[in-house]
């Protein structure tokens, strides 16, 4: 078995920026743009390197793999052998970050001749010849911009450098969508609403706590710690445990502010209206298969399917099985893709990677948090002073999003320090 030389990055949210959101999510050091970048180089010319040339067209034809006809056409009798394609959708808003729609024509050329993008936009044929594309600012409806990557500029451009495509007749359509959240997005929408602190319940009760008698009427007292324990205290005493924020005493009883439990926000979830992420468009879509992936594949030197044997050999199964998790021996594969739980190993080389030659470990620290506070206020000062030249009902809008925008960046940097989760995350601790 000889190593691939050859691979597709498909929706890859590889980055070669540090936004504002992925930075303010760890307060501390993230890999540098130089480390980004010097480490996909590095890996681009790896796999130009151990590049070996593809089968001949005979030989294709002999070993009854290619049609007789076939050499005839140059756009199917590319060596794809030593490519790093990178196949990226503009319209895939999953992580909603600009960043990570593919690589920076600056990077591009740096990876030469192992990397080939291909852009995949709603209404573009396939067929379309390579050349610079400006990406479009597109925009779901309803769907505001996300105030962590105002640090990544709109309009760049990316240079769609992949051999071209034969004309098939197909222009690239987005899949059709559905009215509520499936089921793989409800932790990742409960841990959204924490992070942007609408992961709260209000409500009047009557005190549980035996002895305790109202306020008089027009009087209010909000509880301090050891009491807010207390209430959170009879509450769990009768069934209600709840994570208590604050409480405030009454004459009805008291006020209670607290967090949504775990069930809670995933019923909130399995009822969210949604519009398509888009973040399988390409994989869903067979004509992309068809039309492109099945003239971009390294063709003719496969050694996994044995011929031999009916069900292709044992490697050959262990293959279809490591695709498809369902059917995984391993038991952090089950975990991660029905829990959303990363394998401790995963974790740890998330955080401190491993000394491997070609990948550059670079970290860079950056005070985000008063830089990201800082940024807001002057927006929301330039809009106090611009406040005559927009509608009023624009205006105000523009406000209560910036306004919004400050109390989840506040809200963030509250919740990465506190030890104990206050919602269901998607990784584990």
């Amino acid at each position: 078995m000889r190593p691939a030389d050859y691979l597709i990055l498909n929706h890859a949210p590889y980055s070669f920026e540090t936004p504002s959101l992925e930075a303010m999510q760890s307060y501390g050091p993230q890999q540098s743009r130089r480390a980004r970048t010097e480490t996909l180089v590095n890996f681009c010319q790896l796999i130009d390197t151990q590049r070996l040339p593809g089968p001949t067209p005979d030989t294709l034809i002999h070993e009854g793999i290619a049609d007789p006809k076939v050499p005839t056409d140059p756009l199917a009798m590319r060596d794809n052998h030593g490519k790093v394609f990178n196949y990226f959708c503009p319209h895939d808003q999953t992580v909603s970050l600009r960043n990570v729609q593919g690589v920076p024509s600056a990077v591009a050329a740096r990876c030469a001749p192992a990397l080939a993008q291909r852009i995949f936009l709603d209404g573009r044929a396939l067929h379309s010849p390579p050349g610079p594309i400006t990406l479009p600012d597109l925009q779901r409806p309803g769907f505001k911009e996300v105030f962590a990557n105002r640090d990544v500029p709109d309009g760049q451009v990316r240079d769609i450098n992949a051999p071209a495509l034969p004309d098939l007749g197909y222009i690239f359509a987005l899949p059709a969508g559905c009215d509520t959240l499936g089921s793989s997005d409800w932790g990742v929408q409960s841990a959204a609403a924490a992070v942007e602190g609408e992961n709260h319940i209000q409500f009047q009760s009557a005190d549980p706590r035996p002895g305790v008698r109202p306020l008089p009427r027009g009087y209010q007292q909000e509880l301090l710690r050891t009491e807010l324990a207390e209430l959170e205290a009879a509450f769990a005493a009768r069934g209600e445990h709840w994570t208590l924020v604050r409480a405030t005493a009454n004459s009805e009883g008291v006020f209670v502010t607290r967090y949504m439990t775990p069930e809670e926000l995933r019923e909130r979830a399995r009822d969210t209206s949604t519009t398509t992420s888009n973040h399988s468009a390409i994989v869903l879509n067979e004509a992309a298969s068809r039309c492109a992936t099945a003239f971009d594949l390294a063709v003719g030197r496969c050694r996994s399917y044995d011929t031999c044997k009916i069900d292709g050999g044992a490697f050959w199964q262990k293959l279809l099985r490591v695709a498809d998790w369902r059917e995984s021996d391993l038991d952090f594969d089950r975990n991660y893709y029905q829990k959303g739980i990363l394998p401790p190993d995963t974790k740890k080389q998330m955080n401190k990677p491993p000394d491997i030659s070609g990948m550059v470990n670079e970290s860079t620290k950056s005070a985000l948090y008063n830089r990201e506070l800082s940024r807001i206020d002057e927006r929301i000062a330039r809009l106090e002073r611009e406040r005559s030249q927009w509608p009023t009902r624009e205006w105000e809008e523009r406000m209560r999003d910036l306004q919004r925008q400050r109390r989840s960046i506040e809200h963030m940097h509250d919740m990465t320090r506190q030890r104990d989760a206050r919602f269901p995350v998607v990784h584990a601790e």
